[in-house]
């Protein structure tokens, strides 16, 4: 299950307040989650997070719960399932140079030149987010070498937003024979977000939260 919601920002906020914003609407959509998926109900649910040995985010209380949260501007996004899980989601904006160079493979890079002008940043944070969540899932973050994962993606359709869409999967440009296991699923969230999940679990619901 992959729930969203948006939540108010403040004007001119930024830095570390702009961060805890954030990541307190994060936490919030997770205790609604787990509510409305689990029944679980969970009070200051900041106290109940730990971390496993790899230093990913967990609830001791219930091992069976495996969940990542990410959030973006004024988005958040919990998933939720009963293997090792991945989200990210990302608002649409000007691309980064760098990033490009340190992020994209070859052949990825080939891709998103073929893409017109004004669909470069979707594309370019498409597979961003999908590598975002592949490592959350993985359990090592920002510490998966991006470039050794690709993702051949056909250029995304307007009429797919708001439904979440499974993608064929990703390349592993180290051989790893993992890479059947993992499922991937994205959308383009109000024409102004991406969202991608990196799961296990054979189907995925997209469910709002207002």
């Amino acid at each position: 299950m992959i729930y969203v919601q948006s939540f108010l920002r403040p004007e001119g906020i930024g830095g570390k307040e702009k961060y805890c914003l954030e990541h307190e609407a994060g936490l919030r959509l997770l205790s609604l989650a787990l509510k409305d998926a689990r029944g679980i109900q969970i009070e200051n649910i900041h106290e109940q997070i730990a971390r496993d040995e790899r230093g990913k985010p967990c609830l001791p209380a219930f091992p069976e719960v495996y969940f990542n949260i990410s959030h973006s501007w004024e988005m958040a996004v919990c998933a939720l399932g009963n293997s090792p899980v991945g989200a990210d989601v990302e608002r649409i904006r000007q691309i980064n140079v760098k990033l490009i160079r340190r992020i994209l493979t070859d052949r990825e890079k080939a891709f998103l030149e073929t893409c017109p002008p004004k669909q470069q940043n979707l594309e370019f944070f498409r597979i961003w987010t999908l590598k975002e969540s592949l490592g959350k899932a993985l359990g090592v973050g920002l510490g998966l070498d991006f470039r050794q994962a690709e993702f051949l993606l056909s250029p995304w359709k307007k009429e797919e937003s708001g439904k979440l869409v499974e993608l064929d999967g990703v390349e592993w440009m180290d051989g790893r024979a993992e890479k059947e296991e993992w499922r991937f699923f994205q959308t383009v969230w109000e024409e102004e977000y991406v969202i991608s999940c990196c799961t296990k679990e054979r189907e995925e619901k997209l469910v709002r939260i207002s």
